[in-house]
């Protein structure tokens, strides 16, 4: 997306959509058919699973883990080292 920042070490699988103004930090695994809504921010450390749909306006924390398939409604704050299952 427009104004999107990648850090360093983040690794993006295939067929995957970022919104605009998205901030995404270092050691970032996201794996196939991921959707990221504007206006997100993800912390550094963080593995989002195959086909997981995450909306506008989320922030998620250090270290956390989102599960395939979850997914995160609009304006959802994730803590940091949470584990999220669909």
């Amino acid at each position: 997306g427009d104004y999107t920042g990648i850090n360093q070490n983040t690794w993006i699988g295939a067929n995957v959509t970022i919104g605009d103004d998205v901030s995404i930090g270092q050691n970032v695994m996201i794996e196939d058919n991921v959707q990221i809504g504007d206006r997100t921010f993800i912390n550094r450390d963080v593995s989002i699973g195959d086909g997981t749909v995450i909306g506008s306006d989320c922030a998620i924390s250090k270290g956390a883990t989102i599960l395939a398939g979850a997914v995160i409604p609009d304006g959802t704050v994730i803590g940091k080292n949470e584990t999220i299952s669909p």
